[in-house]
């Protein structure tokens, strides 16, 4: 089948007009390496752009671990000024509740977290304020205290024992002149208003998920846990999250005993995806003229070649045909 259209088509071929004959090889070779470079062209462009695209997410990855350790160190630095504070160590080595409340309880809107608690040398608690997200959230503080009380300063991450968010915490020991008279504990939980937060400045959605897959918080709304991160954590891997597709970077948080907990930073395949339709619609644009451009050119020069071998041809039938040998062209 393909022998006989080949030779059909070489059967038109000698068939055709001489201008036909003449621009036909010279516009198909043109046109293959000018479809081949502007193919080349449209993939090295795509390709640099989703690598720039993927680097700028890699890029914000980087941010957001920073900003979450900065948030640690912030809290622990914190928790040291108030550690030292005179009338909090007062109260604290007198156990005296309500001298702390009266110092804390105006500071907490201050300070900016979630819980702020004061222990007593015997790892009892002699304050705890928490903030009405902090209320459903449970989380264990044995061993922190026990390492608080030894004299260690900590800022790290803990996991609740609820289906709540990590917490970021920082401690420092409260001591007098007789040694470690007890501890402050601040935490901040690691949920939905935090990484609203940190969505605000890098415009990337967030989510915090368990080593089940269930989510702990998140800058989605109404997502489905069940149908989430059913994949390695690799970055560049493709996720479906209500009807939208994302490519995901993990970010790895480290926490106190070499726990861990999984962010994710979801970086939207949208605006990659029209961003390659254009540079696909400017390389197709650009290729059509310059075939149609190719094509008409090539052809005008065919014709104005082809016009004085027509001429010759014609002036030589007339003299065989018809013997007129005063004929001249």
């Amino acid at each position: 089948m393909a022998l006989l259209n080949h030779k059909r088509v070489l059967r038109q071929y000698r068939n055709a007009s001489l201008p036909v004959k003449i621009s036909l090889p010279f516009i198909l070779v043109f046109l293959s390496f000018w479809v081949t470079g502007a193919t080349i062209l449209g993939i090295i462009f795509s390709h640099k752009f989703e690598h720039k695209f993927h680097e700028q997410a890699r890029e914000f990855s980087i941010l957001v671990k920073r900003e979450v350790e900065q948030e640690l160190e912030i809290l622990r630095e914190k928790a040291r000024l108030l550690s030292v504070k005179a009338s909090i160590v007062q109260g604290t080595s007198t156990q005296n509740k309500l001298q702390l409340q009266q110092i804390l309880i105006p500071l907490s809107a201050i300070l900016n977290s979630d819980v702020l608690t004061i222990i007593n040398q015997d790892k009892k608690p002699l304050l705890n304020i928490e903030s009405s997200l902090f209320k459903t959230i449970e989380i264990d503080v044995q061993d922190i205290n026990s390492l608080l009380i030894t004299g260690s300063d900590i800022a790290t991450i803990i996991d609740s024992k609820t289906s709540g968010p990590p917490v970021l915490l920082g401690t420092a020991p409260i001591k007098d002149e007789n040694g470690i008279v007890g501890g402050i504990l601040l935490g901040t939980a690691l949920g939905d208003n935090f990484l609203t937060q940190l969505n605000q400045s890098i415009h990337y959605e967030l989510i915090i998920f368990s080593d089940e897959g269930n989510v702990l918080a998140s800058t989605l709304p109404d997502i489905n846990a069940s149908t989430i991160f059913s994949y390695q954590l690799n970055s560049h891997t493709a996720t479906t999250i209500n009807d939208k597709s994302f490519f995901a970077h993990p970010i790895i948080l480290d926490g106190l005993f070499e726990q861990q907990f999984t962010l994710v930073l979801l970086e939207s395949q949208q605006p990659l995806k029209q961003t390659i339709f254009a540079i696909w619609g400017i390389v197709l644009t650009v290729a059509l003229l310059g075939a149609s451009l190719t094509i008409i050119l090539g052809h005008w020069i065919a014709r104005r070649t082809a016009k004085p071998i027509q001429n010759i041809t014609q002036v030589a039938r007339q003299v065989v045909q018809k013997e007129r040998f005063d004929l001249r062209t």
